[in-house]
């Protein structure tokens, strides 16, 4: 199964369900379909082909999540790109890219046009503006263009390069195949994320997995996605009472403030039964508050990473509380998603005993085909077939 399988599905059993809302913009999962469509046969029109990248320096939007799947869609590679990065961590990364396309919105424009310009990349420009002179306007690019048919990509065929946050060093390339996208998402339904009830807000970045796995995994269930610009923690709040959002996935600082927002009691979250936390640790004493503040909300803490596209295990609700908090296990990183093996192993990748610390090796069909050209790095991290996530 591939990305556009899941797509496929969502439009055959629910076609007339709401796919995505993005500010005062909806569609439903036929009309997310034939954007999609349009979309991916304008950037084959732009010359887009298999395995070619179409990269995007941009806020979130829908058209971004648009783009997540038209460029599959055409059996093209997603590069998503931190709007955050400096000049130079942009050029760096797009030179080691060479993506066919770039597609700026009006947030990243300058920065975007002088790398497209200084580079030779064709630029889609995906805004709310005017369209700048020599570029390809997005809305236009899908109202002049004959919908593209799926080349059907699936397996190892490659959907994305994910970079890495860099904190040990420059950041690398995380290759994520059609098949690891999607095992993760399904795996994620069967430990009841995301389910096909979910009004789920995307607050994370599209740029990185914690923004894709969610999305893809709601086209999985055919569920609803309430796509934020960015995190404000206001925003968020009434996003939850005017679109009745039931679950979300948060870090913890995150948490922090929208349960310490001034305005929290003035908004109602009656219909926000689950938060999903990780990225970092949470602390006692937030984690204390925030079931006090929201008791109606089941929190669960998510542990991965990127390399794991990025969901590898899941501690549950009940874990926070009576006998099992008692015991620690609130502390506990949780038990892996179905499909996913850990091991904990010492410094020659031998498994230790039970409650030995070590090292977390995981490996399951969400791990990740490699670094897009660090063959070094790739084969130290998959050593013998095991993502050695160097926590423990």
């Amino acid at each position: 199964m591939g990305l556009s399988y899941l797509l496929r599905r969502a439009v055959q059993i629910r076609p007339n369900h709401t796919a995505l809302i993005f500010g005062d913009r909806r569609q439903t999962w036929s009309e997310f379909h034939g954007r999609v469509t349009h979309l991916a046969g304008g950037f084959a029109a732009l010359g887009v082909g298999p395995d070619d990248r179409v990269a995007a320096i941009m806020d979130n939007c829908d058209r971004y999540t648009e783009t997540l799947i038209a460029t599959p869609w055409i059996g093209g590679v997603i590069v998503g790109l931190n709007f955050r990065w400096s000049i130079n961590e942009l050029r760096d990364a797009l030179r080691e890219a060479a993506p066919k396309l770039l597609l700026l919105d009006d947030g990243n424009l300058e920065i975007g046009r002088a790398l497209a310009t200084e580079l030779g990349v064709q630029v889609v420009f995906a805004g709310e503006g005017p369209c700048p002179d020599g570029m390809v306007a997005y809305e236009e690019l899908i109202a002049t263009s004959e919908p593209a048919a799926d080349v059907g990509r699936t397996g190892q065929d490659l959907f994305t390069i994910n970079y890495t946050g860099g904190t040990t060093g420059r950041s690398k390339g995380v290759m994520l195949s059609h098949t690891n996208s999607v095992s993760c998402a399904l795996s994620s339904l069967a430990d009841g994320l995301f389910t096909e009830n979910a009004i789920y807000m995307t607050a994370m970045p599209m740029f990185h997995t914690g923004g894709i796995w969610p999305f893809v995994s709601c086209m999985a269930s055919g569920a609803t996605t309430v796509l934020m610009p960015g995190f404000d923690a206001e925003l968020i709040l009434q996003a939850i009472e005017k679109e009745g959002v039931t679950e979300s996935l948060l870090v913890p600082t995150m948490v922090q403030r929208l349960i310490e927002h001034p305005k929290f009691k003035d908004y109602d979250t009656s219909s926000f039964a689950q938060i999903l936390y990780g990225a970092s640790p949470i602390t006692e004493a937030l984690l204390n508050k925030a079931l006090a503040t929201l008791p109606h909300t089941k929190f669960v803490q998510c542990y991965g990473m990127t390399e794991l596209s990025p969901l590898a295990a899941v501690l549950r609700h009940e874990n926070l509380l009576g006998e099992n908090r008692k015991i620690g296990r609130h502390k506990a990183a949780g038990r892996s998603i179905p499909g996913v093996e850990i091991e904990i192993v010492d410094e020659n990748d031998n498994p230790v005993p039970r409650r030995t610390v070590g090292q977390l090796l995981m490996r399951g069909p969400n791990l990740m085909m490699g670094y897009w050209n660090w063959p070094e790095e790739t084969a130290k991290a998959l050593k013998g077939g095991w993502m050695h996530t160097g926590d423990g």
